[in-house]
């Protein structure tokens, strides 16, 4: 039998583990508080389809509308769920963050169905939860959808036919059951110890992956286990332990597993660590393989991304700048409906950046808003929506960015002025009549 063989046993495997996960997750779990969230899907559909009309039309609109609306619909469906369901625990929520996954793994070789759409269409409607459930559930179950649907996507590249995305709903699935039937005593040991014994065979021996597809996630279990033995203490000593580990576990599956094993090991570090400190590392792992992947998409990788150029400061420096635009608190404070300009408004400047100064300008400024988040984050102020916001937007408007920049320069600053102009205007008027009705 030839790998692409066991696709169907794979497939049937992984969806036996998450949805027998969501049921022994469920039992017994307190009713949901106010009924179905419909606010919070009707806004991350809104969110994650709008952006459609900014891909020229042509092929690559078909890919995008597959994709997104494919992906759109199945991530919502785990947000309302998971928000709805409270009390599940960790197996639930990574069990739901898998969901969209699921839902597209069959389609994931469809050639209407990019894989690259698809990961911004898990991503995009958690960015939209994150900010209006700052506090909640959704935070860790945004970072669940982004780093696993971010590991299909890179593995999804190499292995063809869909079977990498099936791999990565077995592997995290059996991550997250692991950890809730294994005992907490000698936890750190024996949970990527089990994980390594279930997966290692089957992925080197009978589907010849890519070495960096079985042993990056045992690798970040382990990791994840370290960093939460830390977490409870407050000595400088432990604080150091908790950069050592996740710089550490940085370095080593890039060294030795590039892309691939950085988004297995954001996926599996997602499903190990619930605590607020692991989280924010969890978004660091994958926000690196988000930046990875915009720089393989748009070509800046061949060119390589020069931060002292001026173009890309100016983009730096827009990426600094927009946490402060308007000057409110991006920490997902905002009235509710303050998400929909907000990550419109993104979309605005990383189009405008990328069209007018370039792609690698807009490459920096993804680093530079990514920093700013990273550290709001760190402050207990939010900071995972517009993470995940901006980085997932920018990775995809490449196209965008490219019909833009082939224009007159007229024609570019007249359109980069007027998407900013318009989702200026709307992020002002949607929290001023926000304000108002808190009044």
């Amino acid at each position: 039998m030839t790998p692409a063989d066991w696709l169907p046993l794979i497939r049937v495997l992984g969806l036996a583990l998450m949805f027998s996960g969501l049921v022994r997750s469920w039992r017994g779990a307190p009713p949901p508080p106010g009924g179905v969230p419909w606010r919070l899907a009707g806004t991350a559909a809104l969110v994650s389809l709008a952006p459609i009309a900014l891909v020229p039309v042509g092929p690559k609109f078909w890919m995008a509308l597959g994709g997104w609306g494919a992906g759109s619909v199945a991530t919502t469906l785990a947000l309302v769920i998971g928000t709805a369901t409270p009390g599940g625990g960790r197996l639930a929520t990574s069990m739901l963050g898998l969901l969209p996954l699921a839902m597209l793994t069959p389609f994931a070789h469809h050639p209407s169905l990019e894989t690259g759409y698809a990961w911004a269409a898990a991503v995009l409607p958690a960015a939209a939860a994150a900010w209006l459930d700052p506090a909640g559930r959704t935070v860790p179950l945004a970072l669940n959808l982004a780093a696993a649907t971010g590991a299909a996507h890179v593995l999804g590249r190499v292995v063809p036919e869909g079977l990498g995305w099936a791999w990565v709903m077995v592997s995290i699935a059996l991550a997250a059951w692991l950890g809730e039937l294994l005992a907490d005593r000698g936890k750190m040991l024996t949970w990527p110890a089990a994980h390594a014994a279930l997966t290692v065979p089957a992925a080197a021996w009978l589907l010849e992956l890519p070495a960096a597809a079985w042993w990056a996630p045992p690798v970040a279990l382990l990791a994840a286990g370290v960093w939460t033995r830390t977490v409870s203490s407050a000595s400088p000593a432990a604080g150091v332990a908790r950069l050592v580990v996740a710089g550490g576990t940085l370095l080593l599956v890039l060294r030795l597993g590039g892309i691939l094993g950085l988004g297995f090991a954001a996926a599996a570090w997602a499903v190990a660590a619930a605590e607020a400190t692991a989280v924010l590392v969890g978004a660091a792992l994958w926000t690196r393989l988000a930046l990875q992947d915009h720089l393989d998409r748009s070509w800046l990788g061949r060119e390589g991304v020069d931060l002292t150029h001026p173009y890309a400061m100016a983009g730096m420096v827009a990426g600094l700048a927009v946490l402060a635009w308007p000057a409110e608190d991006l920490s997902g404070e905002l009235p509710d409906r303050g998400a929909v300009p907000r990550l419109l408004s993104f979309w605005a400047l990383g189009l405008a950046v990328g069209g007018v100064l370039g792609l690698e300008a807009a490459g920096a400024a993804l680093m530079g808003l990514i920093m700013m988040s990273l550290l709001k984050a760190a402050q207990g102020k939010g900071g995972a929506g517009t993470t995940l916001g901006w980085t997932a937007a920018s990775s995809l408007l490449a196209p965008a960015m490219v019909w833009l920049g082939g224009q007159e320069r007229p024609i570019r600053l007249l359109v980069a002025g007027a998407v900013v102009g318009l989702a200026g205007w709307s992020w002002g008027a949607w929290s001023g009549r926000a304000e108002d009705r808190a009044a």
